[in-house]
């Protein structure tokens, strides 16, 4: 009897879950973008909602502090990210995609700054970056609105929760852009242009 009602519960709630979005957002929003949250919320929980530090690709402690937070924060959302230890291991070529996705402008990955070289090490022999493990604290983000533009980029609006209260505390806007090296076995379709 346990095993038929945690069935149903998980049931309701993964159609629930779809069918608010869609009820808030309408039948023309591309579903490639949802797999973008794990880029915002990272980018989120980097510049936060003020946009300090500035959300530029040439900053390399932006960028792979963003990175780290996608495979840390999201490790359960890719099967190529594997724990060893107390450590995740990410294989180079999604950790490109990471950053692909996360900025729009993204030619190559950058050194590992000092003040990340305790969170984050490259492994030349395997090609794998090894995540200190952390893990998201107490707050969550979850995507609040979706606007399409004929020109193919979106709008999206994230917003940033805390379990322990009710309602948003901020929110940040994204704008999203087609990722023209898409089908190349990336995840993301997407690419951040912009914040603010």
């Amino acid at each position: 009897m346990k095993r038929i009602i945690c069935l149903l519960l998980s049931l309701i709630l993964c159609l629930a879950m779809p069918f608010a979005a869609m009820a808030a957002e309408g039948d023309d929003v591309d579903p490639a973008i949802y797999p973008m949250h794990p880029a915002m919320d990272s980018v989120l929980r980097t510049t936060g909602i003020g946009t300090e530090p500035p959300f530029d690709v040439q900053n390399d402690e932006v960028v792979w502090t963003v990175l780290y937070l996608m495979g840390v924060n999201w490790s359960n959302s890719f099967d190529a990210i594997v724990p060893e230890g107390a450590d995740l291991l990410v294989p180079a070529t999604l950790m490109e995609q990471f950053a692909r996705a996360a900025f729009a402008e993204f030619t190559e990955l950058p050194e590992i700054p000092i003040a990340l070289s305790f969170s984050v090490a490259y492994d030349e022999e395997t090609e794998t970056y090894a995540l200190a493990g952390s893990d998201a604290g107490d707050s969550y983000t979850e995507i609040d609105a979706i606007q399409m533009n004929d020109d193919g980029s979106a709008k999206v609006t994230l917003g940033l929760y805390m379990y322990s209260e009710e309602g948003s505390i901020g929110s940040l806007d994204f704008t999203l852009v087609p990722d023209p090296n898409v089908g190349d076995g990336s995840p993301f379709a997407y690419r951040i242009a912009s914040i603010g």
